[in-house]
């Protein structure tokens, strides 16, 4: 379907409607550990699951899952199914916006995109900070991941986000297509078809912080009463520093694209 944009209503879209969008999503991934466009990793497979990697080397990490088939039954996925945004964008503002940097790198300056983004679905597994069998299978093999140096993290949260654009290059406008002119009367087109990515958010919670602490060397192991109040208060003051850190105009997370799946059998096998 043929689309054309007035120059003074693009003004308005791209210039405070896009800033205001783009915040909006940012704002949606403020609180994640990790983004992945690993397209051979479902999030299904990562709920509920430990994370390690090596110091300095955060963007590439193995998975272990530690949950038991009857915890794994009671997660479901919960189904958004939101459109964030959709827009025009160029290359400066994906390049400004990490999430979005999969879509289209070599897009020349002189091109634009339609981006659409929606929330899919989420994943949420028991809570590490009041489920005592999460705490106890967890910090097992953080305490054993640890000592082999790695950083463990328990995901907590997963969440499915799809990316679609559309390429738009400077052009005359010619026959059929969908085009739209800039602030600076330039006009776009596109005869292309939409292609679409998936987006993949994870929020942990980083254990090695707390294996010397709350020390479980079998997965037979309970916390004590004293043992999991102290866990859960240290939980709840990295939880209020993080809400009260500055705001940076970097966003915290990890574009992560080597995972692979980890073996619980090689790790127990170096303890």
């Amino acid at each position: 379907m043929k689309r054309t944009s007035l120059t003074l209503v693009f003004l308005s879209i791209y210039g405070i409607a896009f800033t205001q969008e783009l915040t909006k999503a940012e704002n949606a991934f403020k609180n994640s550990t990790f983004i992945t466009f690993n397209t051979n990793i479902k999030p299904e497979q990562l709920i509920g699951s430990i994370i390690y990697y090596k110091e300095g080397k955060k963007d590439d990490f193995e998975y272990i899952p530690i949950l038991k088939s009857d915890q794994l039954k009671k997660i479901e996925p919960i189904y958004n199914n939101n459109i964030m945004f959709s827009t025009m964008v160029s290359k400066s503002n994906i390049s400004s916006a990490k999430y979005l940097s999969i879509i289209n790198v070599n897009v020349a300056v002189n091109y634009m995109l339609e981006v659409i983004l929606e929330d899919v679905l989420d994943y949420k597994a028991p809570s590490f900070a009041s489920d005592a069998d999460i705490q106890t299978q967890a910090l097992f093999y953080a305490g054993i991941l640890k000592r082999q140096g790695y950083i463990t993290e328990y995901i907590d949260n997963v969440n499915l986000c799809t990316l679609t654009s559309k390429v738009f290059s400077e052009q005359r406008i010619e026959g059929q297509g969908s085009y739209f002119v800039d602030a600076s009367n330039k006009t776009f087109a596109s005869n292309d078809e939409f292609t679409s990515k998936r987006l993949i958010s994870i929020h942990s919670v980083n254990l090695t912080l707390f294996v010397d602490d709350f020390k479980v060397t079998k997965l037979t192991d309970k916390l004590s009463t004293k043992a999991k109040s102290t866990l859960k208060d240290k939980l709840a003051s990295k939880a209020l520093a993080e809400t009260n850190a500055p705001e940076t105009s970097v966003p915290s997370y990890v574009i992560a694209n080597k995972i692979k799946l980890g073996s619980k059998e090689v790790i127990l096998s170096k303890q």
